[in-house]
């Protein structure tokens, strides 16, 4: 019985010393990041489907679009959120702070003044720590 050759290609192989070629298989990989290929990979699908650069690069442009759009209405949305959380703190502590004026006015002077002093101090310990919470975001992304 004779050896019997396999279909298989064999992925050990290499071209033997005299330049002949053995069987092999050469496997290429192409990576790139963002919407738009490299020109060279772009001009391949321009020859392959006419146009198509034109339209890769009109769909990278409304993508990036959608994306800022997206990004602006987040923004939008953040701002507002966080000017209705100092509108509500301003409320709660100007309502804690005129109990407080009414406790004292009333005879409950050591509780008015816990109160008032509190209220002012929490006050104080927000702004400190917004104030040094920025500094560090600032100093992080230098």
């Amino acid at each position: 019985m004779g050896k019997r050759k396999s279909s298989k290609p064999n992925l050990y192989s290499s071209p033997n010393k005299s330049g002949g070629n053995g069987s092999g298989l050469e496997i290429r990989a192409q990576h790139f990041q963002g919407p738009i290929p490299p020109p060279d990979t772009l001009a391949k699908y321009e020859k392959i489907i006419p146009g198509a650069a034109e339209r890769i690069l009109a769909m990278a442009e409304k993508q990036g679009n959608h994306r800022r759009n997206l990004e602006a209405k987040v923004i939008d949305k953040d701002s507002g959120r966080a000017s209705r959380g100092q509108i509500f703190a301003f409320i709660i502590t100007i309502t804690i702070i005129v109990g407080g004026f009414v406790m004292v006015w009333q005879g409950k002077s050591l509780e008015g003044m816990a109160s008032i002093i509190g209220a002012i101090t929490a006050l104080v310990g927000v702004f400190i720590y917004g104030k040094v919470s920025k500094n560090r975001n600032l100093k992080n992304r230098r």
